[in-house]
This record gives structure tokens, C-alpha cells and sequence, in this order.
């Protein structure tokens, strides 16, 4: 192997020992082809940490070995290769190519922008603070792009989706911390949600746990000097009067034939009652003070030409009915009507003292049930104020909200009292519809009264 390219004398000389004999030729070397190397630089983009390098040789003689340095301390080997910088700068990349005779250098620089600062957030969305269940969603920038999402529940538990769903299992604050990556850089951030027990269910209606049918007994004592007062004043124990609004106009409630069922236990004295206030015409009679009214319309001065035109509507009718006893039956449509609890609360209770102070004896009746959420919460709130307004002025309630929410479908058809095959007439000592339930116990307290303070 020549170390240069030249003209040689190549001599070659042959012994037997004695003799020898010599022969030139001439050969000459020629230069070899000069060593040259060259790379491309790819990258994806400015900011990209990583880029590719593919070098090219030529010349010489033909078996290259590439090695490379990267300008950051980092060096590698291979044609065809890629790198990762950790940090944006401008570094200059040098190739090597040797081909076992000759080397080679070539350098270039090459610019790594300063990325964008990777960040992240995320949203919660809860529909109701007592919701247990939360949507996260997450949303990622700068960096390298490329990112992985790692979530902390702050229970415990995490998840690696870049929108989860999650279901604590107890109320609490929380923190949710997000954290998001490039693969060599990361954000994190972190907020919290409130997770809150739901309220305790409501207490059950105040009217759930009076008796339908009041002690009249127990009443006596208060109801007997109302009672004798209004008789010695000349009003009938053997007639009632009605007010109230579209529940009392009900052309099924005590405005009809009664059929009582012969094996009621009370048959007889209920029959009773019914024929002693026939005999006034009670059950048939059309009172002035029903309809769609409210409780303020009865306490309202009365407009009816069968008025004074100085007494209220109230007055009016237990005037006209002239019996010891005004059944009432409002609060329906004040309940419609959204009437604040006080307001109500006042009025009834002038209802009850305008009977008594005419010595009628007022029987009071809780407003039955509804099918509208808003307006059964409203009769809920205004049945308490009836029940405690009774045992206050020591009168007669009749729970009809009772009866009838403990029938099958709250003992109503729509918002009306449902009413029995054989008529809202029958009269059983365990009804199964509305109406019936109704007439029945309302029958049953008139018989309370009639045979507890009546005389004969």
C-alpha cells in the first residue's frame, strides 16, 4: 500500500543462490477521489427539541463510519440519527466521516427556539351542589404539544383522560390538581370542589299525624257555652252553615242523597244526624259563602243582595243558615293563589273568632290533597296553620287532607275528589274514594257533636 499517489519502479529480483536475474515494470498510483461529507438538519419546528440528521459521504475510498457531536456535550454515531436538546439555544452540530484513510469534518449550527411556557386549566362542571358526579375537562398549551394528562380527585383516586367524569362517595371540599405534560416539561393547577351532603328529606306533613276525626269530648268543655249561648239566642241545633271555596261548592260533598252501607258500625247515628238536619234543609240548602274564594273574601264585606250590606260574606251566611255549627272549608285556592303563611294565618283565624263570636261553633277543615308539587307544599304549610289555629281556639278540625291522602291515588281524579261507584252518597266506615271519605267523616263529626253537646 502506497501512502501517496506517485509513479513506482517496481523491481523484481530472482536468485538461485549463484546466479540472479532482475525485471522492472513501472506502475503508477493515481489519487483517490477527495473525502467529502455533508447533513441536513430537519426539524418540525422552531421550538422543537428534537431534530433528525442524515449525513451523505462521498470520495475516498468508500467505507465511511459517521460520528457526530451535538454542541451540547452529547455525541452519537450512526447515518442516519436523531437528537433531543434539553433546553432551547443555538448549537453547532460537527460530523465526522472517516474512511479508514481520511477524515473529514463538517459543522452547522442550528437554532432551537424558547418554547411557550407549557400551562393548563380545566373546568368543573357540577349541576347541583349535591351532586356527587362532576365533568372535568382540560385544556393544554406551549410546550411540546403531545400532551398527557394526570388527574388527583383529592379522594384518592385519579384518572388519566383528558375529560373525566368522577363520583365521590362522601360530601366534602376538594382539591383537584391537574397536571400536564410535554414529556420533558410539566404544569400543574389545582382548585377545589364542594360536595355537599343533600338536605335531610323533609319532615312529613304536620297533617300525617292528626286524627281525622277531632275529640270532641275533650272539646266540650270550651264548645258547650259556645253551643248554649248560640241556642238561647235562637239559633238552630239541627242546621249548619257552609263556607268556603271550590272544595265546599263541591256538588258531591254533603249535597247529596246519602246511601249508607248497612254494615257501617255508626249506620244508625250517622242516619240520625243526617234526619235531624234534613229537617232544616241543611244538606239542600245553597249557601252564599262558596265558590273560588279566597279566605280574605269571606272576611270581605258581603256584596250578595241576601246581605246586610254591612256584614262580612261569613257573616252573611251563618246569619242566613242560622244553625250552631259553620263548616269550613278554605285554603285551596289562596294555596293556588301562593298566600303567604301569615296572611293566611291571620285570616283564619278571624274566620274561627267571627264564629265565635256569634256563638257558632266553627268546624274547621284541612284543604285536601293536590298533584301540583308548588301548590301541595303550600297546603301543607297551610293545614299546620289550621290544625294549630283548632287546637288554639280549642274548635273542631276535621283532617280531610288525612282521609284522603291515605287513599289510592291521594283519593283524587286530577284535582278533584274522586268518588265511588255506587255514588259519593255510600257511606262506609272505611271508604275508598275522596268524596266519600269526605261526606263521611265530615258526617261522623257532626254526629260527635250533636250527640256529645247537643241536647235533644
Amino acid at each position: 500500500t502506497y501512502s501517496s499517489a506517485n509513479t513506482y519502479t517496481i523491481t523484481l529480483t530472482i536468485s538461485d543462490g549463484i546466479n540472479n536475474f532482475s525485471v522492472s515494470k513501472q506502475v503508477t498510483i493515481s489519487a483517490l477521489p477527495q473525502l467529502i461529507a455533508d447533513f441536513t438538519i430537519t426539524q418540525s419546528s422552531p421550538t422543537s427539541l428534537t431534530i433528525g440528521l442524515d449525513a451523505t459521504a462521498s470520495g475516498g475510498t468508500g467505507t465511511y463510519t459517521f460520528t457526530w457531536n451535538f454542541g451540547d456535550g452529547n455525541s452519537g454515531s450512526g447515518q442516519n440519527i436523531s437528537h433531543t436538546y434539553a433546553v432551547a439555544a443555538t448549537y453547532t452540530i460537527t460530523l465526522t466521516v472517516s474512511d479508514g484513510v481520511n477524515i473529514v469534518s463538517n459543522g452547522k449550527q442550528v437554532v432551537i427556539d424558547s418554547l411557550t411556557p407549557i400551562t393548563g386549566d380545566f373546568t368543573i362542571t357540577q349541576f347541583n351542589p349535591t351532586d356527587f358526579t362532576i365533568n372535568l375537562n382540560a385544556t393544554a398549551s406551549g410546550g411540546l404539544g403531545g400532551y398527557t394528562y394526570t388527574w388527583d380527585f383529592g379522594d384518592g383516586t385519579g384518572s388519566v383522560d383528558q375529560n373525566p367524569t368522577h363520583t365521590y362517595t362522601t360530601a366534602g371540599v376538594y382539591t383537584i390538581t391537574l397536571t400536564v405534560s410535554d414529556g420533558i416539561n410539566s404544569f400543574s393547577v389545582s382548585k377545589a370542589v364542594n360536595i355537599q351532603a343533600p338536605p335531610p328529606p323533609p319532615p312529613p306533613p304536620y297533617a300525617s299525624s292528626i286524627p281525622v276525626i277531632d275529640n270532641i269530648g275533650e272539646l266540650s268543655p270550651d264548645l258547650s257555652p259556645v253551643y248554649n249561648n248560640g241556642v238561647n239566642n235562637g239559633l238552630s241545633s239541627s242546621a249548619f252553615a257552609i263556607a268556603g271555596d271550590q272544595t265546599a261548592a263541591d256538588s258531591n260533598f254533603l249535597r247529596t242523597i246519602f246511601n249508607l252501607d248497612p254494615g257501617m258500625s255508626d249506620a244508625a247515628s250517622i242516619q240520625a244526624t243526617i234526619d235531624r238536619f234534613n229537617t232544616t234543609g241543611s244538606f239542600t240548602r245553597s249557601s252564599v259563602a262558596v265558590g273560588t274564594l279566597t279566605a280574605q273574601d269571606l272576611l270581605n264585606t258581603a256584596t250578595n243582595p241576601a246581605c246586610n250590606g254591612v256584614e262580612t260574606l261569613l257573616q252573611c251566611e251563618m246569619r242566613l243558615a242560622n244553625g250552631s255549627i259553620v263548616i269550613v272549608s278554605i285554603g285551596y285556592q289562596d294555596a293556588i293563589n301562593g298566600l303567604d303563611n301569615g296572611t293566611f294565618q291571620i285570616q283564619i283565624n278571624q274566620i274561627v273568632q267571627q264564629a265565635l263570636s256569634r256563638n257558632v261553633i266553627p268546624v274547621l277543615m284541612t284543604i285536601q290533597p293536590s298533584t301540583n308539587p308548588t301548590v301541595n307544599d303550600k297546603i301543607n304549610a297551610f293545614n299546620e296553620i289550621i290544625i294549630t289555629t283548632a287546637e288554639t281556639a280549642r274548635v273542631p278540625v276535621i283532617n280531610t287532607w288525612r282521609a284522603m291522602d291515605e287513599l289510592p291515588n291521594r283519593g283524587l281524579t286530577g284535582e278533584t275528589p274522586s268518588v265511588d261507584p255506587n255514588g259519593a252518597g255510600y257511606l262506609s266506615n272505611s271508604p275508598t274514594a275522596g268524596a266519600n271519605a269526605r261526606n263521611y267523616y265530615t258526617l261522623l263529626t257532626l254526629t260527635e257533636i250533636v250527640n256529645t253537646l247537643f241536647t235533644p
